[in-house]
């Protein structure tokens, strides 16, 4: 049990409440690529690749982030007020989420047989007749080759995810910097 009440500022709120939003809606994106299809990773290295992936990128690295925003919300430099310029401003880092799924989307789409295995030959879509590899079938992806996985899309897959991911904490660094220098 902790000894003193944690209470949060305005700002620190706000962003807690946006960040959870943002998180479950990007959560929401998942399924279908079975990031962490920890029952599989026994018997297929790439489940297993994907899912440790999968941990790190999309949920230590947003945990972290979380903590470090909250921190960097923490001061006196945001007071307990809530102005529109200061919901604003909170609301940008916690948009933080899709970008880390969509880095997450551009490793694996880079390395799509590192992190998936054996892809089919030819990809005739979600129509029949269902040329996906066994284990995919087993494990529930419904992902086609030529599209979600085509190494095409990566680098715009990790320019936008780094977007998302790093323009909320630029953008506290400003009004903080301003704020001291004012």
């Amino acid at each position: 049990m902790l000894n003193e009440n944690i209470q949060f500022n305005v700002p620190q709120q706000i962003f807690t409440v946006f960040y959870a939003i943002t998180w479950g809606t990007a959560a929401n994106s998942q399924p279908r690529w079975k990031a962490f299809a920890w029952g599989a990773i026994r018997r297929d290295p790439a489940s297993m690749r994907r899912a440790w992936l999968s941990a790190a990128v999309l949920n230590v690295l947003p945990l972290a982030y979380f903590v470090l925003i909250l921190w960097c919300l923490n001061g006196p430099a945001w007071g307990s007020s809530a102005t529109s310029w200061r919901i604003f401003v909170t609301t940008l880092p916690a948009l933080a989420p899709f970008g880390f799924y969509r880095v997450w989307t551009a490793f694996v789409q880079c390395w799509q047989e590192k992190f998936y295995g054996p892809l089919p030959l030819n990809d005739s879509g979600p129509c029949e007749p269902d040329n996906r590899p066994q284990l995919w079938k087993e494990i529930g992806i419904r992902l086609e080759v030529g599209s979600d996985l085509n190494p095409a899309w990566a680098p715009g897959n990790l320019f936008w995810g780094m977007a998302y991911v790093l323009l909320g904490p630029a953008v506290l660094f400003i009004v903080w910097c301003v704020q001291r220098c004012a």
